[in-house]
C-alpha cells in the first residue's frame, strides 16, 4: 500500500544528526546501525520515526518507534536493494493522523552511510561507483538516483583495479565530469550552489568552479547557452590538468616526454 504524507511545514533535520553505519550480517547480507539525535527540533514525542534506505527506484522503510522512544527494529538488513553498499538513507518524522495523510514534521535526505565495517568503502566524494552492473556493449555509463550520479562499470574480473589506473582515469573521468555538469545545468536547470548547498547538484557546481577557476555562468530564465558549454569544458580541462592526466597517460604509453618527478 502506498502511503501519502502531508509535507506542509516540515522541518529539516541536519544530516549530521543521523550517523548510519553499514555492517555485514548473516548469510552475506548487509545491515545498518543508526545513531540519531533529534534534540532541539521540538518534535512531539509521539511522532513516528522512519528510516528509509534507497538505491535508484528500490527502497526499504524501517519503523524506528517514536521521537520519545527511538527503537530501530532488530532486523535492519537491506534485503531487496540490488546494491546495498551504494544505498543512501532518509530520516522521516511523521505525526500520525486518525484519518487522512500523516503530517511529515521533519526530514533528512540523502544521508550517506559511513561505510561497511571491515571492508573498503566503495564511495568517492562526488559520485558513487558500481562494480556490479551488467552492460552488454559498454564499459562504463552514468546513472542517477535521488542522491546523485552513479558511475556504473562493466562487471568483469579486475575492474576495480582497472578503474584505479591512471590511463582509465585519463580516458573516462573528464568525460564523466562533462556529463554530470551538463545534466546539472541543461537538465536540472540549476546554477546556484547556495540555493540548496547540500544537494549533489550544488556540490558539483562548486567542484566545477574549483576546476574551471570561476563559477558557472548564471542561467537566464533557465536557458543554457554556449557559455555554459565552454565553462563545462574548462572545468573538465582544469580537472585533467590538476590531476596531470595527460602527462601520466603519455608516460605510461610512451607517447611523449615523461613527467618530471
Amino acid at each position: 500500500m502506498i502511503r501519502t504524507l502531508n509535507f506542509t511545514g516540515r522541518r529539516r533535520i541536519p544530516r549530521e544528526a543521523a550517523r548510519i553505519t553499514l555492517r555485514p550480517d548473516v548469510g552475506g547480507a548487509v545491515a545498518f546501525d543508526v545513531e540519531l539525535s533529534l534534540d532541539g527540533l521540538e518534535l512531539p514525542p509521539t511522532a513516528k520515526v522512519f528510516i528509509e534506505a534507497a538505491f535508484k527506484s528500490a527502497f526499504r522503510r524501517f519503523d524506528c518507534g517514536t521521537v520519545g522512544e527511538f527503537a530501530p527494529p532488530e532486523n535492519r538488513r537491506l534485503d531487496g536493494l540490488p546494491q546495498p553498499l551504494l544505498a543512501h538513507f532518509r530520516v522521516k518524522v511523521v505525526e500520525p493522523a486518525a484519518a487522512g495523510p500523516g503530517l511529515l514534521l521533519a526530514v533528512a535526505d540523502h544521508i550517506a552511510p559511513a561505510g561497511l565495517k571491515g571492508r573498503a568503502q566503495q564511495r568517492v566524494a562526488l559520485f558513487r561507483v558500481s562494480y556490479e552492473s551488467e552492460m552488454k556493449e559498454e564499459i562504463w555509463r552514468l546513472d542517477y538516483d535521488d542522491a546523485g550520479p552513479i558511475l556504473e562499470l562493466q562487471q568483469m574480473t579486475g575492474m576495480k583495479e582497472i578503474a584505479r589506473r591512471e590511463d582509465f582515469m585519463a580516458l573516462v573521468y573528464p568525460e564523466v565530469m562533462r556529463q554530470i555538469l551538463h545534466r546539472v545545468l541543461f537538465v536540472e536547470k540549476i546554477d546556484d550552489p547556495q540555493a540548496d548547498p547540500n544537494s549533489w547538484q550544488a556540490r558539483w557546481l562548486r567542484f566545477g568552479a574549483q576546476q574551471a577557476g570561476e563559477a558557472s555562468p548564471a542561467l537566464d530564465a533557465g536557458v543554457v547557452s554556449p557559455e555554459h558549454e565552454d565553462w563545462i569544458g574548462e572545468a573538465a580541462a582544469g580537472f585533467s590538468r590538476r590531476q596531470k592526466l595527460v602527462s601520466k597517460f603519455k608516460r605510461r604509453f610512451g607517447g611523449g616526454e615523461a613527467e618530471s618527478l
